[in-house]
């Protein structure tokens, strides 16, 4: 519903109709408060969802923000994957970690995302 009232919304802001672009500026600002509610709706529920690694629930990364969760989730994963990485001595795990330092936030579209000073604090 969102992503089809954005797109009528753009596609039909031209008019010169005042009327039209009230009513057009009224389901932008509506639309505005959707995408907001399901931010903070995907946010919530993803902070506080049951995880799995290998079949076994992950309580190790605990509730909270959904980014953090999911990168503790994702660091539980190469470990649990790798697990002889620590062989290497070091030189793949530091230039892993500097390609991982570089990446500030995991990549969700774009209606999902939620910049930093509006996300809750837990």
């Amino acid at each position: 519903m969102y992503l089809r009232t954005k797109k009528y919304v753009q596609q039909n802001s031209g008019g010169a109709d005042e009327t039209r672009k009230a009513i057009l500026d009224q389901r932008a600002q509506q639309n505005s408060e959707r995408r907001t509610k399901m931010q903070g709706l995907a946010s919530d529920l993803l902070g506080s969802a049951p995880l799995y690694l290998n079949g076994a629930r992950l309580d190790s990364v605990g509730a909270g923000d959904a980014r953090n969760r999911f990168a503790r989730a994702c660091q539980e994963l190469i470990s649990f994957s790798f697990p002889n990485l620590k062989m290497l001595k070091g030189a793949t795990t530091i230039a892993a970690s500097q390609r991982l330092s570089s990446i500030k936030t995991i990549s969700f579209p774009e209606e999902f995302s939620r910049s930093q000073s509006q996300s809750k604090r837990y």
